[in-house]
């Protein structure tokens, strides 16, 4: 059941992340904290990426594959730190680090789709 929910949030989270990039790259960056659309499109990210990545690495954890599990646990903390920052008003995130992010993350997830330990985890039902 957790294999199956982390295996359609993390599909989310790419088709997510590609729309973002697409959206940012066509629209040269401009379109960022500008429209209600892309930042609905950004929330369903974080929500997808947050939980496929905590139940990635849960799934890991119990599989004894640590580094896995470190990896996309990170994911938390890598969103979780610079919000807490920003909503404290101690910090603006420029742009430009969450378009890496972004690219950050489509990679991790792309890398861990195609690797054997993702594969094993796409390929159960």
């Amino acid at each position: 059941m957790l294999v199956k929910l982390a295996k359609y949030l993390s599909l989310i989270t790419i088709a997510a992340l590609t729309a973002i990039l697409l959206v940012v790259v066509f629209t040269n960056g401009q379109v960022i904290g500008r429209s209600a659309g892309f930042g609905w499109l950004v929330e369903l990210m974080y929500v997808a990426l947050i939980s496929s990545s905590l139940l990635i690495g849960y799934v890991h954890w119990q599989k004894k594959q640590k580094v896995w599990a470190a990896l996309f646990w990170a994911n938390f903390f890598i969103v979780l730190i610079p919000t807490i920052l920003s909503a404290g008003g101690l910090i603006k995130v420029p742009s430009a680090l969450l378009v890496f992010l972004d690219l950050y993350w489509i990679s991790q997830y792309v890398v861990y789709a195609v690797s054997r330990s993702g594969l094993n985890i796409f390929r159960e039902r």
